[in-house]
């Protein structure tokens, strides 16, 4: 079994295409080609329902949009509505907006061939965290997300000093376990 994946949130993925520098670009951009990056098959159809909004925001017309958003999703792998479906109703207990119910069914499907999750999510309120981490599913922002690999490749031991959300600091673990299992 592989040991982390991530699953992207649309919200993340909106905010790479109206930012074109900021750190969801980035985070988008860069960490796919490092880590198995997933995302569910509807979220494509999903963001094209906003591409007014995107453009409204942007100085970018819809068809740059288009480009932008096929060259952020070309990296990462969609999980099919019927692999979604198997966990939707389970995904539906950990999440206060039922919209958000199909990226923990993301999560729960690409659970079954790794170790540990991470959901990257800037809406950490709508999912019910502690019973995610339960399953090894973790809810993070982009800039935690960030935060936590530059401190794993720094090889920092206070995890304390990082934050006080023990998600950051479960993450870290993970990572520098992953990292020295790796080495061995």
């Amino acid at each position: 079994m592989d040991k982390i994946a991530v699953v992207v949130g649309s919200n993340v993925i909106f905010a790479a295409l109206v930012r074109e520098q900021g750190l969801n670009r980035y985070v988008v951009a860069i960490f796919p080609e490092i880590f198995p990056f997933f995302y569910p098959s509807g979220l494509r159809e999903e963001i094209i329902k906003h591409i007014r909004e995107i453009t409204a925001k942007t100085s970018l017309s819809a068809k740059e949009i288009m480009i932008a958003l096929k060259a952020i999703l070309e990296p990462m792998t969609p999980i099919s509505l019927d692999k979604l479906k198997k966990h939707i109703s389970q995904a539906q207990r950990y999440t206060n907006d039922k919209d958000d119910a199909v990226f923990v069914a993301c999560a729960l499907a690409i659970r079954e061939s790794y170790e540990h999750v991470i959901l990257l999510t800037w809406n950490l309120k709508d999912y019910q965290n502690k019973e995610l981490e339960k399953n090894r599913i973790y809810t993070v922002t982009p800039e935690e997300f960030l935060r936590t690999l530059r401190l794993k490749y720094q090889r920092e031991e206070k995890i304390n000093e990082i934050s006080s959300r023990n998600t950051i600091a479960k993450l870290y673990k993970i990572l520098i376990s992953v990292s020295l299992e790796d080495q061995n």
